[in-house]
């Protein structure tokens, strides 16, 4: 509020001892205080005000206000807002105000006052600036903030959460941040921020070139002002290149076995770590060890899954195998067949009979070959497979079902079809499926169509059938694992399909309607 002389009371004194007085007044707060006159000429300033800004307050009572203001600038961080202010307060001999002003080298935060002196008849005739260290409670107020930001959020995946706490401490100390584990003799970065782009990109660390060391070694957190200070600290090799400030927390299974830590690290030893500061990084700590542990119970129920997924799609090709056994033992008895005549065939030499009766042999090899592909699990290993191949292939294999269900087979692909990137042998057990599919909705004399084609994008297949189509619902989830229209069904078969296109970057879609048949797409990328 604006200041006048109505509002102290004074006992009548001689002119010599106003100043002793005011001097000592001064001299007795622990604020910065200056005083000016309406054109921001220095009238008073207290040594509290010369070591806020760092220069000599008997100096300011003597230079033009273009000079104090020089001596200033460098301890302010928003030069630039700060000029603007004083040119809107000077404007106005009225004017009252209460912000922050943020000094650097060292940081401070000041919190600021001015408002007009008045005379006895209630005119402004001077300024008066006051500033008060807030620089711990406006600390301790940030990083309360922080924690509670950082306790409140939340992420299915757990390398969320602690990616945003390593980058949210990296951010709120502008000094590099790092969630490290513990293999060996090396540190590797789980998780790394900093201003510093190399730093950014960098993924592990010996052990004995950290100051994490000596966080495992106490086993307890551990801050590091000054590496300088201390032999031991200042050989690492972050304190000889001037990263000399850190503060690390050990990071704990829940067991209490130590498995890395989380730290920050700079260069601001001039800057006091603090128990709010130090209380930030254990809670933290305690988090991100919360959710490491988390992390690794989900990967183990991923690997269970996948390892059930697994066994589950193995047992459905071993039921699709079964299926087949029709048409191979058919297969089989045109063999034995053709080989029993040949040999019978007096018209021949034994040898002619013997290698004829050899090349039968070697369509059995295929028959087995074709068998096991289905069967044997293995790598995906992509080439260029053309689209025709495969379906000629998978044909071949049920030609037998289509005889006996009556099914009518058309096949159209237009000339010149690109090949795809593709397991070939993964593709022809995705097209095993889709036909046997077909066949088992259409018991008799149905009707079966393959057609490719191709834009500029994408290769694509589609396989339709004439059966009796899916409701909405059905589409919706045929994808979905264990869910079958069959009662005899595991539910897996189009699940693989997916599977196997996921695996070849392509996709597949259903369309289908009740009593319109059903139709598969397949694309593939160009």
């Amino acid at each position: 509020m604006p200041l006048s002389k109505n509002s102290i009371a004074l006992r009548p004194m001689q002119p010599e001892e106003q100043g002793p007085i005011l001097a000592a007044i001064l001299g007795s707060v622990d604020v910065g205080v200056m005083l000016t006159d309406l054109d921001h000429v220095t009238i008073a300033a207290n040594e509290q005000l010369g070591r806020m800004f760092g220069f000599a307050h008997d100096d300011a009572v003597h230079e033009d206000p273009e000079s104090v203001r020089s001596w200033v600038r460098s301890r302010i961080v928003d030069v630039e807002a700060w000029e603007r202010n004083l040119l809107h307060v000077y404007a106005d001999a009225n004017h009252s105000q209460v912000d922050e002003l943020v000094l650097q080298n060292p940081h401070q935060v000041l919190e600021r006052h001015t408002s007009p002196v008045l005379d006895e008849l209630g005119q402004p005739f001077a300024r008066l600036w006051t500033f008060e260290d807030r620089t711990s409670s406006h600390h301790q107020r940030k990083v309360q903030d922080l924690l509670q930001e950082l306790s409140l959020h939340f992420d299915p995946k757990p390398h969320v959460v602690y990616d945003k706490i390593v980058r949210s401490l990296s951010e709120f100390y502008n000094s590099t941040s790092v969630l490290s584990i513990l293999h060996g003799d090396m540190m590797h970065f789980q998780a790394i921020a900093s201003p510093i782009p190399e730093v950014q990109a960098m993924t592990q660390n010996e052990l004995s070139n950290t100051y994490c060391q000596f966080c495992l070694e106490i086993d307890a957190p551990i801050i590091v002002q000054n590496a300088l200070d201390d032999p031991r600290h200042a050989v690492i090799l972050p304190a000889t290149i001037g990263v000399t400030r850190y503060v690390g927390v050990p990071l704990r299974k829940p067991d209490g076995e130590i498995i890395g830590t989380l730290c920050i690290l700079d260069h601001y030893s001039d800057v006091d770590v603090t128990d709010d500061d130090l209380r930030l990084l254990t809670v933290m700590g305690m988090r991100v060890s919360v959710e490491l542990e988390r992390e690794a119970r989900l990967q183990s129920l991923e690997r269970d899954l996948e390892a059930a997924e697994a066994t589950m799609i193995q047992t459905e090709k071993l039921a699709v195998t079964g299926t087949l056994a029709a048409s191979v033992a058919h297969d089989i008895r045109n063999i034995v067949s053709a080989v029993r005549l040949d040999l019978q065939d007096n018209n021949e030499s034994a040898d002619m009979r013997l290698s004829r009766a050899a090349s039968h042999m070697d369509r059995f090899n295929v028959l087995a070959a074709r068998l096991l592909s289905y069967v044997k699990p293995k790598k995906v290993a992509r080439q260029s497979v053309h689209l025709e191949d495969v379906v000629e292939r998978s044909v071949a294999m049920i030609e037998r079902h289509l005889q006996v269900t009556r099914t009518a087979l058309s096949v159209e692909f237009p000339e010149q079809l690109p090949p795809v990137q593709a397991d070939a042998g993964r593709l022809e057990h995705l097209m095993m499926n889709l036909l046997l599919n077909a066949l088992q909705a259409m018991p008799q004399k149905g009707e079966i169509r393959i057609c490719g084609g191709m834009d500029e994008n994408r290769v694509w297949m589609e396989l339709a059938d004439t059966g009796p189509g899916m409701s909405a619902e059905q589409v919706a989830r045929a994808f979905e694992p264990f869910v079958s229209s069959r009662p005899d069904g595991f539910g897996l078969g189009l699940y693989s399909c997916r599977q196997i296109m996921r695996e070849m970057d392509g996709s597949i879609t259903c369309r289908s309607g009740v009593g319109e048949g059903t139709t598969f797409r397949l694309e593939f990328p160009r």
